[in-house]
C-alpha cells in the first residue's frame, strides 16, 4: 500500500471509531444542521470579505504605482473589478443557505 492509501485507511477508521458515535448522540439532527448553516455563513462572510479588501487594495496599488502605463492600468481594474465581483458572488451563497435552511 502506498502511503496515500494507509492515510485514507487511517482516516476512514478513525472517523468510524469516533465519528458516528458522535453524531449518533446529537441532541437534534435538525438543530446542529441550523447552527452547521449559520456557521459557514459566517466563515463566508469573513473569508469573502477579507480577500474582497485584499484585492482591491492590490488592484488599487497597480493603479497608484503603474506611472502611466496602461497594461498595469488596466490590470488594476480588472482587479478591484474582480474581486468586488467575487466578494458579491460569495455574499450570495448565504442567501441561498438561508433558503435551504427553512426546508431542512
Amino acid at each position: 500500500m502506498n502511503k496515500i492509501s494507509k492515510t485514507a485507511l487511517f482516516l476512514g477508521c478513525f472517523l468510524l471509531i469516533y465519528g458516528i458515535p458522535t453524531f449518533a448522540f446529537a441532541s437534534d439532527v435538525f438543530t446542529q444542521s441550523e447552527k452547521f448553516l449559520t456557521d459557514v455563513q459566517k466563515t463566508f462572510l469573513t473569508v469573502s470579505t477579507s480577500a474582497a479588501v485584499i484585492g482591491v487594495g492590490t488592484g488599487a496599488a497597480f493603479k497608484t504605482f503603474s506611472f502611466g502605463d496602461p497594461n498595469k492600468v488596466s490590470t488594476g481594474g480588472k482587479v478591484i473589478w474582480g474581486s468586488v465581483a467575487g466578494w458579491t458572488v460569495l455574499n450570495g451563497v448565504p442567501l441561498i443557505l438561508n433558503t435551504i435552511q427553512r426546508y431542512i
